[in-house]
């Protein structure tokens, strides 16, 4: 054979919409119904849930045939069967129309990005109270010179990278490698990061899974030896050899391999794994027995990918969840100091840009500081948090004149949502009242922070009595 990487508000969003995410896999038709049932058992709640989830399902796809029937049953049932239907929809048509004369305002003054943030705001809660000034502002075609937000690069985007050699093309999410040819040397894709003991792994598809195709994860870059594990396709074995070898400067030297039959997977792509532990090395591709061998040093410096090796071609590859993780993984304690720590630090960059952007470009400084704000109170209260939380308040001021009608508007709305999930609550509808303060919180997060523990809290408890 030829061989070759929580707050209340994350522990509330988390139980309560468990039973969204199961529903995104599912027919909003068949919610309705079961709905239907569970009212006819006096389980209103349950019924009132589902059919939350199936209007939010529905309303993301209005052009199907359905979609229209759909919304229409699962209001009637509401109607019939939720007592607070109508207020709830009055609060949420009332700050939905709040949304919109924001929209018409940033409209107005030329600010596109702002006013179509506030449409989507709008359509959150009334899908048809922004129909009018949506349609004035997409007949004017507006549209921002630059993006609001900076999106936090990817392994996989070359912002990450410190040298990337071959025919490599970004796509979204993903990464593309073009055909490589046997005979000449690997493609590379280094991160512009390095590594102590750590798990790396990469999920990686062929563009045709019965060609030769191949995929290598690399540790300890730049230092020798180095190591890699590659996943290599041979046709004719119909099967992967997964094999670990040792990089010196003038030779290459296989340390262990086996061989792995390919097993299906949902969507054809397979997930490569190579673990750092100490001078311990693990790799792994799919579900398959492990290869683990010891090394005389740790491998320690960058870390990344290849594809191609010498005796046989590659047919192109796409390759996504290029990630890097601590080995052994962090405890729930380390990994939240973790995320603080990385939040801090981005709410902070974006201030000191934000801060830069005031006079040139307001609009985009605005819409910056207005997401850091989300992020930074994910955060835990303390001195630090209310300091940046002040820093950002000021600097809102300074960027937007209309910031304290859009903040008014804000704390109006989300006291109307609550007022509302105090009313669930009273009727022992606890769930449903914390998606309520759940999306109050999304509005207003300082204002609802503590009506959003409490509704966590409530609703943790709800859990654990009914054990689910």
């Amino acid at each position: 054979m030829k061989k070759a990487l929580a707050s209340s508000f994350v522990v509330l969003a988390c139980c309560m919409q468990a039973m969204a995410q199961g529903a995104a896999a599912k027919d909003p038709l068949e919610f309705i119904a079961r709905a239907e049932r569970l009212f006819a058992a006096t389980q209103n709640e349950d019924g009132i849930l589902l059919l939350w989830d199936a209007l939010e399902l529905l309303r993301q796809h209005p052009e199907q045939p359905t979609s229209a029937a759909g919304i229409a049953a699962a209001l009637k049932l509401l109607q019939a069967n939720d007592p607070l239907h109508g207020d709830r929809l009055a609060a949420f048509t009332a700050f939905a129309r709040t949304q919109v004369d924001l929209a018409t305002l940033y409209r107005g003054k030329k600010w596109h990005s702002a006013a179509a943030a506030q449409l989507n705001v709008a359509d959150r809660f009334d899908p048809t109270a922004g129909t009018k000034e949506r349609a004035q502002f997409d007949a004017a075609k507006a549209k921002s010179a630059e993006p609001p937000v900076a999106a936090t690069p990817t392994l996989l985007q070359r912002e990450s990278v410190l040298r990337g050699f071959g025919p490599w093309q970004e796509r979204g999410d993903t990464l593309e490698c073009g055909a490589h040819e046997a005979q000449t040397g690997w493609f590379d894709w280094i991160v512009n990061a390095k590594h102590a003991d750590c798990e790396l792994s990469v999920e990686f598809r062929s563009s045709d899974p019965k060609a030769a195709h191949d995929c290598a994860l690399l540790v300890g870059v730049d230092s020798s030896p180095f190591y890699q594990v590659i996943a290599a396709y041979y046709p004719e074995d119909t099967c992967y050899d997964l094999v670990i070898f040792e990089h010196t400067d003038s030779d290459a030297k296989r340390l262990v391999n086996r061989d792995v039959q390919v097993l299906p997977t949902p969507d054809g792509f397979h997930r490569l794994t190579f673990r750092v532990q100490g001078t311990i090395l693990y790799a792994r591709l799919d579900a398959a027995p492990p290869l683990e061998v010891k090394v005389a040093d740790a491998p320690r410096g960058h870390f990344g990918l290849t594809v191609g090796i010498k005796n046989q071609a590659s047919v192109p590859i796409t390759l996504r969840n290029l990630r890097i993780g601590p080995w052994p993984p962090l405890t729930e304690e380390e990994a939240k100091l973790e995320a603080n720590a990385a939040t801090r630090e981005r709410v902070t960059k974006t201030i000191d840009a934000a801060t830069g952007l005031i006079k040139a470009k307001p609009e985009v400084a605005t819409l910056r500081l207005r997401a850091t704000r989300g992020d930074l109170n994910t955060l835990p209260a303390s001195a630090l948090r209310s300091s940046l939380t002040k820093t950002i308040e000021d600097l809102l001021n300074k960027s937007d004149l209309l910031h304290p009608r859009w903040k008014k508007v804000a704390q109006e709305g989300a006291r109307s949502l609550i007022a509302i999930a105090d009313r669930y609550a009273a009727a022992r509808q606890v769930r449903a009242a914390g998606r309520l303060v759940t999306m109050a919180a999304g509005v207003d997060p300082e204002g609802c922070a503590a009506r959003l523990i409490a509704a966590s809290q409530a609703v943790e408890a709800w859990e654990k009595e009914h054990k689910r």
